[in-house]
């Protein structure tokens, strides 16, 4: 029995261990020779999860679910054979062996499945060849009409757990099988007039296309097929009548100049305060999303809500004015003065700065208020907004307050004790600049951050519940924030810790803050990242600088899904650690990196210059090391 125990833990060791290899080696990019590309090893990953889930729905008596999955393994496995060889051609060989013990299996429940064939031998095609035969495209003509008929719902969502986001995404559910559009689902709905919904309709040459394209093989013509949907037509028409003027995206015209009412500064925050509760919540009501503009100016249910330059026809203006149905906001009509101000925003041209269509809309409005201040003005409406968000968090404690030339600090600390801090933040955030070089910058935070300081753990966990709606995780010492409108630190400083033992963690958040600062699109995993990179190259002798990246590995076993950290789906001290060791392999291409920081210096927008810099967005980039 013993020996047995010994054997069982060795093992489990040994695989703990190689578990743990293969996460580092994932995440800091520290690979060996692979045999089988990245698009091979998704095609054998691909066939392996739709032959599993044919048998979930198989041991749930599920058989004809369970046919049309084998069904589209086998056209899978033959379209994929055809160029295979090598390592990649054993491997579909095993998957193919396990959908053909699958099909007997169905036979024997009176399924009507095609005879399993062997796999077709290797007959790689030649360009010319593959130029000559090709047929329906699907970037040109499926993904359009997919967008403009599906995209609300499917494209942009996934609406009864359908999701046709990307062509790899669409063709990895049950909805087509190659070669047969009559046995297509997404063919069956749109001929039995189910889908789409809201009143869209798909037309017969549409459907041909449909059609002929799923025929001769459902084929991908463009050059990466994890790129959206949305994004490979351009972003436009998303669930409207492809040609009907309502649904281009003509509000994302630029300003002239000219126009009188801004949509940040005048639209953004009425809408923010009083359609938030529905429209801004995780299931949007009516699925009429607010929480960006991008997806406020694309609609819901009723049609997109903005015809630029029309304000009477617009599905917005008469909802607020309750013309021929309830008036919206449900709480009660506005103000005449302010519907007329929004009206006008659209009469103007419903003009926008591209930009920053995919920031929240609270970023929005924050960010055009902070803007029309000077950076005094800015460090004075921010004292204040500390002021209320200390009221809330700790209203029966009277803080002591302390400001420095680049923060405004408030805490319960001694005055001695907050002086020291200041004293030492200012110094930190000098090295920080030199670090990033942005000595240049006039000021390290614009408006200046703040930092909270409080001595007991029961007080900075008041504001994860308070600020964040949410409890802190145990060994959380420090959370940071930075929305324009206040860029704040909240820091637990107990009694009996020098500055020397918060240096560290005080770096990690200034330096966070900072990077936030250049840009309101940059996302919080890149400036928490870059905040424990800077961090660890001033002090890397340090016991927590140490052990990060054996914590980063640690909080990297614990996703669920590889981009858990970009999606802020992990609690706030795994998320970081993960995005330590992504912004250290962005970091390893010093050249691109250097680009990258030069254009958000500049204030580009970062999906922007991220794309441009590194060929992809950070998803797709994060994602092509899956395999490794």
């Amino acid at each position: 029995m013993k020996q047995a125990n010994y054997i069982f833990n060795r093992r489990r060791c040994l695989l703990m261990t190689l578990i743990v290899a293969t996460v580092f080696t994932f995440l800091v990019g520290e690979t060996t020779a692979q045999e089988l590309t990245t698009k091979e090893k998704k095609n054998v990953e691909q066939v392996k999860k739709l032959i599993t889930k044919a048998g979930v729905e198989f041991k749930e008596k599920k058989f004809k679910a369970s046919s049309k999955l084998i069904a589209n393994v086998q056209k899978k496995l033959a379209r994929f054979a055809k160029d295979a060889d090598g390592e990649y051609r054993q491997l579909l060989e095993a998957q193919h062996q396990r959908m053909a013990k699958a099909h007997k299996l169905l036979i024997e429940k009176n399924q009507n499945l095609k005879d399993v064939e062997p796999l077709p031998d290797n007959k790689k095609k030649t360009k010319d060849a593959d130029e000559s035969s090709a047929g329906v495209s699907f970037v040109s003509t499926v993904a359009p009409i997919l967008n403009a008929k599906c995209g609300r719902c499917h494209v942009a969502r996934s609406r009864g757990q359908f999701s046709s986001k990307d062509y790899n995404t669409l063709m990895d559910s049950t909805t087509v099988t190659e070669g047969e559009p009559d046995v297509s689902h997404l063919i069956e709905v749109i001929e039995d007039g189910s889908m789409p919904k809201g009143g869209l309709t798909v037309s017969e040459s549409e459907l041909a296309s449909l059609k002929q394209w799923i025929a001769e093989g459902a084929k991908f013509d463009g050059d990466d097929p994890t790129l959206s949907i949305a994004e490979l037509v351009g972003g436009a028409g998303q669930g409207t009548d492809a040609g009907n003027d309502r649904g281009q995206l003509t509000a994302t015209q630029k300003p002239t100049g000219k126009e009188t009412v801004s949509f940040g500064s005048h639209v953004a925050p009425v809408l923010l305060e009083n359609c938030g509760r529905c429209h801004m919540a995780r299931n949007p009501r009516g699925n009429f999303n607010m929480a960006q503009f991008r997806t406020f100016i694309r609609g819901g249910d009723s049609g997109t809500p903005v015809q630029a330059g029309n304000s009477a026809n617009s599905n917005l203006i008469k909802r607020l004015r309750g013309v021929g149905g309830d008036v919206m906001p449900p709480s009660g009509k506005l103000d005449d003065a302010v519907i007329n101000n929004i009206a006008k925003w659209i009469d103007e041209g419903a003009r926008f700065d591209t930009a920053d269509a995919n920031l929240t809309m609270q970023a929005l409005a924050a960010k055009s208020k902070s803007e029309a201040l000077s950076h005094d003005e800015l460090v004075t409406f921010r004292k204040k907004e500390a002021g209320r968000i200390w009221k809330l968090v700790m209203s029966d404690i009277e803080p002591q307050r302390k400001s420095s030339d680049k923060f405004n600090l408030m805490g319960t600390p001694t005055e001695e004790g907050l002086d020291a801090i200041a004293k030492q933040a200012d110094s930190i955030a000098d090295e920080i600049s030199k670090k990033l070089g942005t000595d240049s910058r006039k000021h390290f935070i614009r408006g200046n951050g703040t930092i909270f300081v409080v001595t007991r753990r029961y007080d900075f966990g008041e504001f994860g519940k308070m600020l964040m709606r949410r409890e802190f995780p145990r060994n959380l010492k420090a959370y940071w924030n930075h929305n324009t409108t206040i860029a704040y630190s909240a820091l637990l400083r107990p009694q009996d810790k020098s500055l020397d033992e918060i240096r560290v963690v005080l770096t990690r958040q200034l330096a966070s803050m900072h990077v936030a600062d250049f840009s309101p699109s940059i996302p919080r995993w890149f400036a928490d990242g870059l905040g424990f990179r800077v961090a660890e190259e001033m002090y890397k002798k340090d016991p927590t600088v140490v052990a990060w990246k054996k914590d980063a590995i640690a909080a990297a076993n614990t996703m669920t899904r590889i981009d858990d950290f970009l999606m802020n789906r992990m609690d706030e001290d795994k998320s970081g650690l993960v995005s330590f060791l992504f912004v250290g392999q962005l970091k390893s291409d010093r050249g691109k990196f250097k680009k990258l920081m030069n254009g958000l210096k500049d204030g580009e927008n970062f999906d922007s210059v991220f794309t441009k810099v590194y060929g992809g967005t950070p998803e797709k980039l994060f994602g092509d090391y899956r395999g490794r």
